[in-house]
């Protein structure tokens, strides 16, 4: 009974005292819901290369989570600088920060969390996929969490997709927030393919909603854009242990005021855009077989 237990994951064990005197010794316990091997998927995390795109209040958020979690890679891309109506929802900077790049004030908190952390910073408007060439092409997962240009998330699927980079979204508008999806170009995922299917399946509200996508929202609540973020860095850190997660090829929506979730659940690419996108990159851990925004 006990190696049937073991086979389905219903039992598993872990180095009590891995990491131990470090600030991930208490979350090696967690990971045992992703998987069996918690020290292995700690290691990935310790070992794990990620971009930011966005440092505003989801990019942030996310990136204090991944820095939490082991990450001691990350790569910064923003070109803004923190102004005083930032700091309700970008808990990164303080008031002597105001007037700084956002990235450099990041750098800065992020450092203070892990002083063996390596952070680079871009600091560039991304208008264009070239432009994201100061990124290494072997990044574990490039997380958007930028909302200009309109189309920044194919900007990035334009330059991820070949490199066999996942990325992996999200956003806050007014009063609804949205992570995921999570797409591996080896494993067939395609953003074209995902947002065309996405919206014409849109009806009543939603596709009235999504008239306006382009413009972002000038307000903002703190509360609903640390809780995206999170829910965000969640499915990111899961990912980067194990090479699975609950937003794989799915978007997750939640809408505030009404309490209430659902999700959308993509299809494989049928474009062709990602048949040049080869199964071994699928996921540097394991092997698959699944199926209006404001500042970010």
């Amino acid at each position: 009974m006990e190696r049937r237990l073991r086979s389905i994951g219903w039992i598993v064990e872990h180095d009590r005292d891995h990491g131990a005197g470090t600030s991930t010794e208490r979350q090696v316990g967690y990971l045992t819901l992703f998987g069996a091997d918690a020290v292995t998927m700690q290691r990935r995390l310790d070992s794990a290369r990620v971009g930011v795109l966005g440092v505003g209040a989801v990019g942030s958020v996310l990136a204090q989570h991944l820095v939490g979690s082991g990450v001691r890679r990350l790569w910064l891309v923003d070109h803004d600088r923190v102004a005083l109506n930032n700091l309700n929802r970008q808990f990164l900077a303080g008031r002597s920060d105001v007037g700084g790049a956002k990235t450099a004030v990041a750098a800065r908190a992020l450092r203070r969390l892990a002083p063996s952390l390596q952070v680079h910073r871009v600091d560039r408007q991304i208008r264009a996929a070239e432009e994201l060439d100061a990124l290494p092409a072997n990044l574990d997962l490039l997380a958007i969490a930028a909302d200009t240009p309109w189309d920044i998330v194919s900007i990035a699927w334009e330059w991820a997709r070949p490199r066999g980079v996942p990325i992996c979204v999200a956003a806050v508008g007014l009063g609804t927030g949205y992570w995921g999806p999570l797409l591996v170009p080896g494993l067939g995922h395609c953003w074209g393919c995902f947002e065309r299917l996405r919206q014409a399946e849109l009806t009543g509200p939603d596709a009235l909603a999504e008239f306006d996508q382009g413009e972002a929202t000038p307000y903002s609540f703190g509360p609903a854009n640390t809780v995206v973020s999170a829910l965000l860095a969640h499915e990111a850190v899961r990912y980067l242990a194990s090479g699975e997660c609950g937003v794989l090829n799915e978007r997750r929506i939640i809408r505030f005021a009404e309490n209430r979730m659902s999700y959308f659940s993509g299809s494989h690419c049928t474009c062709g855009a990602s048949q040049d996108s080869v199964a071994s990159m699928a996921s540097p851990h394991t092997s698959h077989t699944s199926a209006p925004l404001e500042d970010r």
